[in-house]
């Protein structure tokens, strides 16, 4: 018996949609869809447009950050900086899961 077609424990793959198929007597194809992770980040909104820290611009529409793409010293920098509103997040990395 071969390995490839036994049966895995729940919640070890990911999500699998199956897809219809045109009329074609065939049975629906199965798409896997990697599972998203959650990731830590930061969400960073400027009192005013094209203000510079660390880096980079920020604007008074939010701007969207991990924090692992952030060092250390530029996540001291930004929340020492008043001119910026600096919140933790969590969001959806679809990568990570890959």
């Amino acid at each position: 018996m071969s390995t490839k077609n036994q049966l895995k424990k729940p919640g070890t793959d990911p999500v699998v949609i199956k897809a219809p198929v045109a009329d074609s007597g065939q049975a629906p194809a199965e798409t896997k869809t990697p599972a998203a992770t959650k990731v830590h980040a930061l969400k960073i909104v400027s009192e005013r447009d094209g203000f510079r820290r660390a880096g980079m611009a920020f604007g008074k529409q939010p701007s969207i950050i991990k924090r692992s793409d952030l060092s250390a010293a530029q996540i001291e920098q930004l929340n020492a900086e008043p001119l910026l509103t600096v919140t933790a997040v969590e969001i959806e990395d679809k990568a990570a899961a890959e």
